[in-house]
């Protein structure tokens, strides 16, 4: 239930018995990927193995003892994993590097019953200098411990009339993106740093529209709302998704244009305003760390949204508005990656032209930016962020696809049945299911929009509900 990319740990597994000797079975670390290394019992053989199937070498010709001891040290920082039986180093195995690793056990068939040490219990023998338990005692304390203190989803009955407060947020929110569950009405995306009554639709290439009749004010725990059928037609319903971006829009000046910020660099979410220039140029983000993700939208023209995000590089664009397959060209981000400071853009920010960019630099614990393989199959892959997702955001990647939103407010909660679509004004809809769990997300469903073809690749974004840690460690 632990996945770790980085430090080093140490885990035990100790054989029960067998009730046959020619079954498979395997001790192994896996990956996002598949199997990465491990022990198997094959042939009445015990092998090392690495994922490409190699065989590494044969330790014993006789099926797993009940006097055995295996010990794991998974070296993340060296990419490594030395095995050892009974405290003996037998195997020094490369892993590939930068990967999420994962202890794991497969029995194909009867064979094999094992009982594993996390630290939970003394271990059998001692561990390797500079190893930590595979357990909840090793993570690190959470910058964040509930994660609505910065995001969080609210619902509501629309009832047609001005002046209607949605409250009961934990924070002054600084971006609120609305939507009807129940109808087809476009989306609306509003912040503090363009103003309250100024609104962006995810579905749309609709330059800003300025109105009083849809967000109008933002509250110290909420936001106030007019009698569009956007956010409050009456007995319409609608949610929030809300997030806080700091107290404070300030100058920035770190890049080659100006920009206007605001920052919340614990949460790692930022709103940046500015003015193209047609040219190569950097923008100043505030976030003081490198944005995974960036959401741009050209305030008066009828462009198409540019969204970055770092799984697909910095050589093109996919849009936020539209299914259309990534489109590769230097005028989006002049082929650069952002930095801590600035990210970068090309010509197709058109000089005189304003734009909004919503940054998103991933806070462990918190939120994550990432992507995933699909197997096209209704047991779908598991994706670890280490925290209990509250709201995620998935797309296809390596093909046309839908942006599908998926939330913890919504009724029925587990497996996440209802959607909203970011490209498209569609009411919500079943269908898509996805667990969101304690330590992550796990996918149950063949559609297109989640888990299509076998070797489809998604992209994500996912903010939390509370990280793993404070979570206790439950995976559930």
């Amino acid at each position: 239930t632990i996945g770790v990319s980085s430090g080093k740990y140490y885990f035990e597994a100790i054989f029960n018995s067998h009730t046959s000797t020619n079954d498979s079975s395997y001790l192994v670390v896996r990956n996002e990927d598949g199997f990465e290394a491990g022990i198997r019992n094959r042939s009445a053989d015990i092998q090392y193995f690495t994922s490409s199937g190699g065989n590494l070498g044969t330790y014993s010709s006789s099926n797993w003892s009940t006097s055995e001891t295996h010990g794991f040290a998974l070296d993340c920082d060296n990419n490594q994993l030395k095995i050892y039986k009974n405290n003996s180093l037998t195997a020094t195995i490369s892993l590939t590097a930068n990967k999420t690793y994962h202890p794991a056990y497969y029995r194909d068939g009867s064979n094999g019953n094992f009982t594993f040490n996390f630290g939970q219990r003394p271990f059998a023998y001692t561990a390797p200098t500079g190893f930590k338990c595979l357990n909840t005692s090793s993570l690190p304390t959470p910058t964040i411990a509930d994660g609505s203190d910065y995001f969080d989803v609210k619902l509501w009955t629309g009832d047609g009339n001005t002046g209607r407060d949605i409250t009961g947020y934990s924070f002054s929110p600084d971006w609120v993106w609305i939507k009807s569950r129940s109808n087809a009405e476009g989306h609306s995306l509003n912040d503090t740093v363009r103003g309250a009554n100024k609104s962006l639709a995810s579905d749309s290439t609709a330059a800003e529209n300025t109105t009083a009749n849809k967000v109008t004010a933002f509250n110290s725990d909420g936001f106030e709302l007019g009698d569009s059928g956007r956010v409050n037609y009456s007995n319409y319903t609608y949610l929030g998704f809300a997030w806080d971006a700091g107290s404070s829009t300030v100058t920035n000046t770190d890049g080659s244009i100006t920009s206007s910020v605001r920052a919340n660099q614990t949460a790692g979410f930022s709103i940046a305003t500015f003015t193209g220039t047609g040219a190569n140029a950097t923008v100043g983000h505030g976030l003081n760390a490198e944005p995974h993700l960036l959401l741009t939208k050209c305030r008066e023209s009828g462009f198409n949204w540019a969204v970055y995000h770092k799984s697909k590089g910095n050589t093109g664009r996919l849009m936020l508005n539209n299914t259309l397959a990534f489109a590769t060209s230097s005028i989006f981000w002049n082929n650069t990656t952002p930095t801590n400071s600035v990210f970068s853009v090309g010509s197709f920010f058109a000089s005189g032209n304003t734009f909004v960019a919503y940054c998103v630099s991933p806070v462990a614990g918190y939120s994550a930016v990432g992507s995933y393989t699909a197997n096209g199959s209704s047991n779908g892959p598991f994706v670890h962020t280490g925290f209990a997702v509250a709201w995620l955001l998935t797309r296809r990647a390596s093909s046309t696809g839908a942006w599908e939103i998926h939330n913890y407010r919504t009724p029925g909660y587990n497996p996440q049945d209802e959607r909203l679509i970011a490209d498209s004004a569609s009411a919500e809809a079943s269908g898509n299911d996805v667990d969101f769990l304690s330590n992550g997300f796990k996918i149950r469903n063949t559609f297109s929009g989640m888990n299509g073809s076998s070797g489809d690749v998604y992209i994500y974004w996912a903010v939390a509900e509370n990280p793993f840690q404070a979570n206790g460690g439950l995976a559930r």
